[in-house]
């Protein structure tokens, strides 16, 4: 999450923005009753968005946009994002923003790309695909384009010309790959070659170690569910026998594909390297998976083998360990473009972002993130204490399997407009058990 800072949003940003900033071994099982977040309480709230509102967003947009100033717009958007706070203020600095990045840096202009994302989906096409056509940065290109096909779908070809046009040395660059590769072919097209769910759901990763298997939607508005998959290939089930199945928002706040800095999860394998605590208040006291993509960590960590030490990565590599019937699949390898790209620290959390920001939202009560794997909590507003962790449920049922290192398989089944539910995936998840 690369990202520069304003000193007065200090606070906000080192909750938002740098989710994973520190992070320190946890214990492997917490009760609910030992979860308390004080900035959960109405009073706390409260207090928070009158700040975010007149502090983080309104001043900041008051100063003149200039070098000096494009921090303070900065951080003036995360806090418009974070809130989906909408009003011409905002309106009219993301478009101002947006039709000066000849003037302005490649960092700020990303901003403005990522609150347009964000808080305006569709009202500045033309805005932006100006930036799309004038940009010389692949990564702002890239944003552009996106944000114009979401609208225009059918323009992919002119796209794609304009990519090889713009960046004739394009096949060098992963992030220009990728953006290349979604043009060619829709997603509807390729999900028509996707293998059978159940090779994935009974396929033993290196080390034969649990697995979360993450089902989602590619329209990320609608959330995902976690099932766990023992070592010995059975899943874990519930007291009554039931596949124990927890819901995860896997939408980042921009909504961008997600081999982009701050897009969604993508997908494809993680890693899972222990369970951890964050010091975030917006992440909260919960426990955190702490996952990691291929090239964000030696080979040797990702696959928990030190043998493995003097290996250097490859798609080979990755794609080694995906089933056979899998390795051809192009968008299981989503996740290893975006950590040869540079994305990091997307995790497996909770939060105790005021879910009454997405009222009204298919994913409410569920809070988007910076990209990561989100469980819904529920916490009081007169103590703080926790009142519902889907968090908690995961990560206390993933630590009681013997050791804490595994792997997250993040895989879409579908466009449907609907949250994913366990009948998407009992079957495939049965045949699976039966085959081990």
């Amino acid at each position: 999450m690369q990202k520069r800072i304003y000193v007065k949003c200090t606070l906000f940003m080192c909750g938002i923005l740098v989710l994973a900033a520190s992070v320190c071994q946890a214990d492997a099982v917490s009760p609910l009753a030992s979860l308390k977040a004080d900035v959960t309480t109405s009073t706390a709230r409260s207090a928070f968005l009158q700040r975010l509102h007149k502090e983080i967003i309104e001043e900041n947009l008051a100063q003149p946009l200039n070098e000096k100033d494009e921090e303070r717009w900065e951080s003036a958007f995360w806090g418009a994002e974070l809130c989906l706070y909408k009003n011409a203020t905002t309106l009219d600095a993301v478009r101002s923003a947006l039709n000066s990045q000849s003037e302005r840096s490649d960092s700020f202009t990303r901003a403005a790309l990522e609150a347009a994302c964000t808080l305006y989906p569709s009202e500045l096409r033309r805005e932006v695909e100006r930036v799309a056509k004038q940009t010389k940065n692949p990564k702002n290109f890239a944003m552009a384009v996106n944000y114009v096909l979401r609208l225009q779908p059918r323009r992919a070809k002119e796209f794609l010309d304009l990519s090889r046009r713009k960046f004739p040395q394009g096949e060098h660059d992963p992030l220009l790959t990728q953006l290349r590769i979604n043009l060619e072919k829709p997603f509807s097209e390729l999900l028509k070659q996707r293998p059978p769910l159940e090779d994935l759901l009974k396929w033993r990763l290196p080390g034969n170690t649990p697995v979360i298997f993450s089902f989602q939607r590619h329209n990320r508005d609608y959330h995902g569910l976690a099932v766990i998959r023992k070592a010995d290939g059975s899943f874990v089930r519930q007291n009554d026998g039931n596949i124990l199945a927890i819901p995860q928002l896997a939408r980042s706040m921009s909504n961008c594909p997600g081999y982009l800095t701050n897009g969604n999860t993508p997908q494809g394998v993680f890693s899972i390297l222990g369970v951890q605590a964050s010091d975030s208040s917006f992440i909260g006291p919960s426990p955190v998976l702490h996952t990691v993509l291929p090239n964000e960590e030696t080979v040797a960590h990702y696959f928990h083998d030190q043998t493995r030490a003097s290996e250097k990565w490859s798609r080979e590599l990755y794609r080694d360990i995906l089933p056979p019937s899998w390795r051809d699949y192009v968008p299981v390898y989503e996740a290893y473009a975006a950590g040869e790209i540079g994305r990091s620290e997307i995790l497996v959390h909770g939060t105790t972002i005021d879910p009454e920001f997405y009222k009204g939202l298919p994913y409410y009560p569920n809070s988007p993130s910076m990209g990561c794997m989100c469980a819904l909590e529920l916490w009081s507003s007169d103590d703080g204490h926790c009142l519902h962790s889907d968090q908690l449920a995961l990560v206390n049922a993933y630590t009681s399997l013997q050791g804490q290192n595994g792997f997250v398989v993040v895989v879409e089944l579908d466009d449907q407009s609907r949250p994913v539910d366990i009948y998407d995936v009992l079957t495939s998840i049965l045949n699976a058990e039966r085959s081990r």
